[in-house]
């Protein structure tokens, strides 16, 4: 070994001063005579490596104590304490998801990476071999499409267990967390009835998840409930590009289509724009169009008026992905575990027509 070099990487000084250098993996390759990318395959968990050069890497790293390392705690256990969390982005939504797996991991001292994939199926893919390759122990995603044969194929042959944030992949046995729709949009949808509203838009997400499929499906079946599916045909604007423009595109061409209500499944950005949108046609809320958003959020606090909503605990999700994700590696062989969370309708003042002159007399 050099002389330089002394265990726990120390080294001394010209002036005989013990410095402390914390070993690195070039330490690793050179004491064990491999190379830095063995060592970092080692590391990674590959499994193509020779037992005997796993074995003399190991030793490398004890005489260094390299064993401080997560790394090297991760290659005696075979796991390395970290969950991987991909998302497509950090609204309101997606955070309040991240933060309940969060919840449950941190109270088993498991780490949390989070990755993002703004939509992009090859962002998505990126993210899920990064993290797999940095040696997560699971995964916990959403999915930009469960439809794309891509992301299916990620899903399917995944190294690690992984645990789907509202969202279902054919084939594939994975652990799930869904949310049941119906209660929320039938009653939404009865409500708007109830006020004399007939023809009731929808802004929801792409067909390609699952959520865009459930929820028009629920709004059919309550449209038709209440006689109401031959007024409000072709009442329906699909976006995975939630953005403040969108909504307002959206909602633009809803009211063109004549519309007495809306309901827009979206983040807060886009509604935003729905709320927007609707002011710069001339009109208002809850006079004109009746509107009716997804989550309580700071807009549904505003006063004027307070949002009827769609709602639903996101953090539990997250919370209850979390047990999931930490069930499965320690148990790969249990029993598959699919939660759903239902959804409520909570009325405010943007819905009903009604609450429109208690509301301009609240403002003088």
């Amino acid at each position: 070994m050099n002389g330089a070099l002394r265990r726990g990487g120390s080294h001394m000084t010209n002036r005989n001063r013990v410095v402390l250098k914390a070993p690195t993996i070039i330490d690793v390759a050179q004491l064990s005579g491999v190379s830095k990318s063995t060592v970092s395959r080692i590391l990674n968990g590959h499994q193509g490596v020779n037992k005997d050069v796993v074995k003399r890497v190991r030793g490398a790293m004890m005489e260094l104590g390299y064993t401080t390392n997560q790394a090297a705690r991760s290659l005696r256990t075979r796991k390395s304490q970290m969950v991987g969390v991909i998302i497509p982005t950090l609204n309101e939504i997606y955070s309040q998801k991240a933060e309940g797996v969060d919840q449950s991991l941190r109270a088993e001292n498991v780490s949390t990476v989070v990755s993002f994939f703004g939509w992009s199926v090859e962002k998505f893919i990126d993210s899920m071999e990064g993290l797999i390759s940095r040696g997560v122990d699971g995964l916990v995603t959403s999915l930009p499409s469960d439809r794309d044969e891509r992301v299916q194929e990620c899903i399917r042959n995944s190294k690690v267990p992984v645990v789907l944030l509202d969202r279902e992949v054919d084939g594939a046995n994975n652990d799930a967390v869904l949310t049941d729709s119906w209660v929320g949009i039938h009653d939404a949808i009865a409500h708007l009835a109830q006020v004399g509203r007939s023809r009731i838009g929808l802004i929801t997400m792409s067909a390609s998840t699952r959520p865009g499929r459930v929820f028009n499906e629920d709004y059919l079946k309550a449209l038709d409930e209440y006689g109401l599916s031959q007024q409000s045909e072709g009442l329906l604007v699909r976006t995975n590009d939630f953005s403040i423009d969108s909504g307002r595109r959206a909602i633009t061409d809803l009211l063109a289509r004549g519309i007495d209500a809306v309901i827009a499944a979206t983040p807060m950005a886009p509604l935003s724009g729905v709320m927007g949108g609707i002011t710069d046609a001339g009109l208002s809320f809850p006079r004109d169009v009746s509107l009716v958003g997804l989550h309580e959020n700071e807009l549904s606090l505003a006063k004027f008026p307070k949002l009827s909503v769609i709602d639903r605990s996101l953090k539990s999700l997250g919370v209850a992905a979390g047990e999931m994700i930490l069930a499965r590696i320690a148990d790969p062989a249990r029993q598959l575990d699919i939660r759903t969370f239902p959804t409520f309708f909570s009325r405010g003042q943007s819905s009903d027509p009604q609450d429109a002159p208690l509301m301009a007399a609240e403002r003088r």
